[in-house]
């Protein structure tokens, strides 16, 4: 039992040092920190519908030649998550590295689109108040997933975006975010 937690903490160590340090792999082009905020869907436990939050970060790497103006970036993001349906209140801690492919709006100046696939580690906690004498019970597990996402961003300045994104989290009790959020190029 203790070896095999020992193992998820060293697994989680190592994807959240690789998706942080993402950007410090790349030599070339923009940087990026963005925030999010958002409502999270109903997950398969029935917990309800949730908000949560996110931060990223990322490198444009390179371009892709396939797609005129078109640039893939290296990212790593750490989100938090929360439902609350009485008697249970679950959070989640998702941390992802991947990558995002953005490809330009011809039609509308300054918009970009883009798809992005990402690995997760999340770490959940369940919470259940019976109330009087029995008081909480409370379950954490480390889950593995797969975070897809699309969404769209729009320069404001050449330093200052807004966007919005739909991600799916594929994992024990999936759920999707809907956010909204403002990003920082450097």
């Amino acid at each position: 039992m203790k070896k095999n937690r020992i193992a998820r903490i060293l697994a989680a160590s190592t994807l959240l040092t690789l998706s942080v340090a993402a950007t410090s792999f790349a030599a070339v082009g923009d940087k990026e920190i963005d925030l999010n905020l958002g409502l999270a869907t109903e997950s398969a436990s029935g917990s309800g519908t949730g908000w949560g939050f996110s931060v990223g970060g990322g490198h444009e790497l390179l371009a892709v030649p396939a797609v005129k103006g078109s640039t893939l970036q290296l990212r790593g993001d750490i989100g938090y998550n929360s439902w609350k349906k009485d008697p249970v209140t679950v959070t989640r801690v998702p941390v992802s590295g991947g990558g995002r492919l953005y490809v330009p709006v011809e039609a509308v100046k300054n918009l970009r689109a883009y798809g992005e696939g990402s690995f997760e580690l999340s770490f959940d906690k369940s919470e259940q108040d019976f109330g009087g004498l029995s008081g909480k019970v409370s379950e954490s597990k480390i889950r593995f997933g797969l975070s897809p996402a699309a969404g769209v961003e729009f320069a404001v300045t050449p330093q200052i975006s807004v966007g919005a994104a739909l991600k799916y989290h594929i994992i024990a009790s999936g759920y999707l975010n809907a956010s909204v959020g403002v990003g920082c190029k450097f």
